[in-house]
Order: structure tokens, then sequence, then C-alpha cells
């Protein structure tokens, strides 16, 4: 960490959106930051890596018909 930065710690909490989707999982500054699980309304669920609020890095997608992606994500 550069001199004068502050670290800015990781929580643990889920969260629901008024919308109906919901997010269980480490939070940073309040944004979605390290390992979590998205559920949407729909069914699908990511269960992966987030950073700054966006799926970035290693995850998995299941999607209400059965099916799914696993792989790298990059600001999504």
């Amino acid at each position: 960490m550069a001199e004068g930065q502050v670290e800015i710690p990781e929580e643990q909490k889920a969260y629901g959106y008024s919308n109906g989707c919901h997010y269980d999982g480490n939070w940073r500054a309040n944004r979605r930051h390290g390992e979590g699980t998205f559920k949407w309304p729909s069914g699908a669920i990511y269960k992966g890596e987030f950073k700054n609020d966006r799926r970035n890095g290693r995850g998995e997608i299941n999607y209400s018909d059965g099916s799914s992606y696993t792989g790298e994500w990059r600001n999504d």
C-alpha cells in the first residue's frame, strides 16, 4: 500500500435489491468485491469473483433454462 493510502476492509453480508435480485458475499466500500453469489428473480445464479461491483475473474453462471457458463469474466 502506498504512503497516504487508507486500506478499506472487506466485509461479508447479504443484500436484497428492490427488483428481487439478491447478493450474498464480500463487499468493499459498499461495492460487491471478492467472492460472492448473485441471484436473479428468473432463477439465474452467478457464483464467483466480483471487483468494484462487477463480475470480474473466475465465475460460473447457471440459467433457469439449464444452460451455464464457467470461465473468466472481465468487468461485466
